[in-house]
């Protein structure tokens, strides 16, 4: 058993349920909707994935998330109110979308798995950057919006969807400058992957809709990720 994996295991478990708090906290005492929490936690706690190069083998960060889908599904199923439940589930939701944070979650450890294996580790970081902050942002700016322009097939816009190429790529450029300090390998030639990555996010993104629109955490991320490795 390496000590150092195991720090690093418990110190991600540790920055989720501070990032949770958080929420729990501005909802409880600011009174902020869980819509707001949920979306705040989404951005953030997806950040943790920048730690994966600093693990001996992506056998370690797959404890991550599955230990956290198990906690997330416990809890929501739970009749009793708990953190996780009333910071990220809004009252009346679907299903469908309410186990938002689940699929965010399970596609995280697909990629952990799948380019962990594979040992692009960029196809894991980028493409959650991509999930977290451009998916995550979109729903907090857009509706503040005065005029949009719908696309004809759901009630996404194009406005959005700038919103969502621009921190897409904010947080595609700022996952890679990171990567690139903790590998010590170079970052100017990452910069046209974070920009075809984050583009290829956004329209997928704004094609997934219909009886896929509760599903963007596994399209963005998983769709996005393939580019990355094709192109790493």
């Amino acid at each position: 058993m390496s000590m150092n994996d195991l720090i690093l295991v418990i110190l991600a478990y540790l920055y989720v349920f501070i990032i949770v708090a958080i929420g729990e906290f501005l909802r409880r005492k600011k009174g902020f909707h869980p819509m707001i929490t949920r979306r705040l936690i989404h951005i953030f706690a997806g950040c943790i994935v920048i730690i994966v190069p600093l693990f001996s083998s992506f056998l370690w960060p797959m404890l991550v998330p599955l230990g956290l889908l198990f906690l997330i599904i416990y809890s929501f199923k739970s009749k009793s109110e708990n953190p996780f439940k009333s910071s990220m589930v809004v009252s009346g939701d679907v299903v469908a979308h309410a186990y938002g944070p689940a699929y965010y979650i399970i596609s995280i450890l697909i990629l952990v798995i799948v380019y962990g294996y594979l040992n692009k580790l960029l196809a894991i970081i980028i493409p959650s950057y991509i999930m977290a902050w451009g998916d995550g942002i979109v729903p907090l700016l857009a509706p503040k919006l005065k005029k949009q322009h719908k696309y004809p097939w759901s009630q996404k816009s194009l406005e959005g969807s700038i919103i969502v190429f621009l921190f897409s790529l904010l947080g595609a450029i700022f996952s890679s400058f990171l990567y690139s300090l903790l590998t010590n390998t170079l970052f100017y030639p990452l910069i046209k992957i974070c920009f075809i990555a984050s583009l290829i996010g956004t329209i997928v993104d704004a094609l997934t809709f219909g009886p896929l629109k509760h599903y963007d955490n596994f399209t963005i991320p998983l769709i996005s990720s393939i580019i990355v490795a094709i192109m790493i």
